[in-house]
Parts: C-alpha cells; structure tokens; sequence
C-alpha cells in the first residue's frame, strides 16, 4: 500500500494493527518505502504508529537517506532520526540541495563525518562547484578546511582539479592551506598548473603575495 501511496489502505491496515515496521525482500519497511516515494502524509501517518525511523534495509540506508525534499526531513528529524547516520549530508551536498544543507547543519550535523574514500562533505560540495554549498560549510564552526581524502587531496585541491574558479577563491578567503600535498606530492597550485588554469594560478600568486 505504502509502495502505491494508498493513505486510506494504509490507515486501514494500521487501524487493524498491522506490523509497522514489516519487512519486504530487500528489507524495506514501509516508512522507507513512503520515503523513496515522497509521501510526507504516509510517513508521518507510520511514524504515528511507531515506525522504527533507525530501521536500515540491506542495503544499510535508512528513510532518511532516500528523502531529498526539506519538508520530509524535516518530519524525520522530528521523529529523531540519526542525521549523522550513512552521510546524509554529502548526499545532500552531492545533489546540491542548499536548503536541505542548511536544515541539516541547523540540527548540528557533523560537518566533518568522512565516507569509505576520505571524502568530507566540504570536499563533496567543492567536487561540485556549488559556492552556496561551499560557503554555507565554511561558515558552520569546527569545519575542517582542509580535510585530506585516502588519496591527500583537500578541497582547494579539488576545486582546482574540477576547474571551480570562485569555489577556489572562497577556500583562499577563508584561509585554505595551500602548501599541503596529495599523495602524488602534489599541491592544490600543481593541479592548477597541469591543467593550466591561468586564472586560478593567478589567485595563488595574489594569494602568496599577501
């Protein structure tokens, strides 16, 4: 029912005291199920009913990972759903959604949380280029600006390899390291002079100068 966004079936079989929290082959229960369909109205009917908002599929995602619209985080997180749990927030930096960055940033995620690769959501946000994103980061108190991935690159570093000109600007205004290297002893100014970006190379120069 949840899989078809039936609200009436579903508070019918809730009504006749149905299993909340059943199981379907891959392990979703059908909070998750209402979450992958965006229905805030049958997710906050099954939490209502004591929907575990914690329950991971097989995959180990929980709703919340499968939630990308503000007003049905929200409901999650007013359930307590765990927002530090599987990097919601580089998921959400990954799909640029700014309003979804800032709501999750308001319940005092950790911005610094790093995946399997290193990578932060700082570093996530510079792979994309999203200056709103980015700032909004760096603004949040504690944040690691030059967190290294598995492989040593920062996010100047990566703004540099995906050719992102303002991102790289806002990184120096807020004091980015940029003497530090990758594993291929490369520095953020290395990148930029390999794939000769000429006006990034002269940011670092200025930058330098100061």
């Amino acid at each position: 029912a949840t899989s078809n966004d039936n609200l009436y079936v579903v508070r019918t079989l809730l009504e006749h005291h149905a299993d909340v929290n059943v199981e379907d082959s891959d392990g979703n229960t059908p909070l998750i199920l209402a979450c992958q369909n965006q229905n805030p109205l049958i997710m906050e009917m099954l939490l209502q009913y004591q929907s575990d908002v914690h329950h991971k599929n097989k995959l180990g995602c929980t709703g919340l990972h499968y939630t990308k619209d503000k007003e049905l985080i929200q409901i999650l997180l007013n359930y307590k759903a765990n927002i530090n749990e599987r990097n919601t927030l580089m998921m959400a930096c990954k799909n640029e959604l700014l309003d979804v960055v800032a709501l999750l940033l308001q319940y005092h995620v950790d911005p610094n949380v790093r995946n399997s690769e290193g990578h932060s959501a700082l570093s996530i946000a510079c792979m994309y280029g999203n200056h709103q994103i980015v700032k909004l980061l760096l603004d949040t108190e504690n944040i690691n600006i030059d967190n290294q991935t598995n492989l040593g690159d920062t996010p100047l570093m990566i703004a540099c390899e995906n050719a992102f000109g303002s991102v790289v600007s806002l990184l120096l205004q807020y004091n980015a390291n940029v003497y530090l290297k990758n594993h291929y002893h490369q520095t953020a100014l290395h990148i930029a002079c390999s794939k000769g970006l000429n006006p990034i190379i002269i940011q670092f120069l200025e930058y330098k100068k100061k």
